[in-house]
C-alpha cells in the first residue's frame, strides 16, 4: 500500500512538472453577446512644483461586447463617477484632467472596436464624444481644445482607459514563471533620439478551482540618444505594471491592479473588477 502511494505521488509530481513546462493558452474568447459591469477606483498623484495633489475617484461602467465581422464591437457606458477625495485639487493641470474619469461622458454609449486581445481599436462615435467634451469645456469657461480631444486615436485611450489597462494581460500563451520579453526601438523624426519600448509578460499561477490565471505585465518606455549605450537610463521614462486575474474560459480579465509611474512625480493606480451580467 505504501509503495502504491509513493508511486502515485511520484506520478502526480511528474505530471505537475510537465504541465508547468507547457505553455498555457488563454485566448480572448468571450461568448457573444456579453455584458459586464466594470468598477474602477482610480488614484492620481501629481507633484507640480510645490503643489502635491492626490485625487481619488470611483467609476462604474457597463460594457457590452458584440460581434463585428472578424473583430469585436463594444459599447462602454460610464454610469457614475464619485469623487472620494476629501479635499480635491484643481482640474487645471493636464495630468489630473486626463487621468480621472470625466463626468461629461456619463450616459453616453462609447462605441468602439476591439482588437484580438480586447485592446481598444477604433472609436466609432468620436464626434459624439468630442461634442460632450466641448460642452463641458464651454460650461467651465475654457475654450482651448487639448490635443487628445482632436485626435480620435488618442481619444479612444482616454475614454476606454479601463479596457486599455487590462488588455496586455489578455490573449496570452505563456509558460508558468517563464517571462516573455520584447524590446523595440523607433527613431524619433527630426531628433537624435530613438523611442525605446520594453515589455515583459509572465504567467504567475493557474488555479483550476477558481478558474483564474494570474498574469503580470510590465512596460517601460522612454527615449535615448541613437549612439548611446543601449542599457543607458531612458529619458522621459514611463513605467506600467499590471497584475491581472484572467478567466480561463473566456479570457476576460476579472480583476486587476494597474500602476503607471514616471520620474516626474506622476503616479496613477487603477483597481478594477469586472463582473459578468
Amino acid at each position: 500500500m505504501v509503495r502504491f502511494l509513493l508511486v502515485l505521488v511520484a506520478g502526480l509530481s511528474c505530471a505537475s512538472f510537465a504541465w508547468a513546462q507547457q505553455a498555457v493558452s488563454i485566448p480572448f474568447a468571450p461568448s457573444l453577446p456579453s455584458t459586464f459591469v466594470i468598477d474602477e477606483t482610480r488614484t492620481v498623484h501629481v507633484i507640480i512644483g510645490d503643489v502635491d495633489t492626490v485625487r481619488v475617484a470611483h467609476a462604474r461602467y457597463t460594457f457590452e461586447l458584440r460581434a463585428r465581422g472578424d473583430s469585436y464591437r463594444a459599447v462602454l457606458s460610464l454610469v457614475s463617477v464619485e469623487e472620494l477625495t476629501d479635499q480635491p485639487g484643481e482640474d487645471g493641470s493636464a495630468p489630473i484632467g486626463i487621468a480621472l474619469p470625466s463626468r461629461a461622458l456619463i450616459g453616453l454609449p462609447v462605441e468602439l472596436t476591439l482588437r484580438s486581445s480586447g485592446e481598444p481599436g477604433e472609436l466609432l462615435n468620436a464626434e459624439a464624444v468630442q461634442q460632450r467634451f466641448r460642452a463641458e469645456r464651454e460650461n467651465s469657461g475654457s475654450f482651448e481644445s487639448p490635443v487628445y480631444e482632436r485626435v480620435p486615436a488618442l481619444l479612444v485611450g482616454i475614454v476606454a482607459a479601463p479596457l486599455a489597462a487590462v488588455s496586455p494581460c489578455q490573449n496570452t500563451s505563456l509558460t508558468l514563471n517563464d517571462p516573455v520579453t520584447r524590446e523595440s526601438e523607433t527613431p524619433i523624426e527630426t531628433t537624435t533620439l530613438v523611442r525605446v519600448v520594453r515589455t515583459e509578460k509572465v504567467l504567475r499561477s493557474v488555479n483550476q478551482e477558481s478558474g483564474l490565471a494570474r498574469v503580470e505585465f510590465n512596460r517601460v518606455q522612454g527615449a535615448r540618444e541613437r549612439d548611446s549605450d543601449p542599457n543607458a537610463i531612458l529619458q522621459h521614462q514611463l513605467s506600467i505594471h499590471a497584475t491581472c486575474d484572467v478567466d480561463l474560459e473566456s479570457g476576460v480579465t476579472r480583476s486587476a491592479i494597474v500602476e503607471m509611474t514616471s520620474p516626474d512625480a506622476f503616479t496613477l493606480r487603477s483597481e478594477l473588477t469586472v463582473t459578468p451580467q
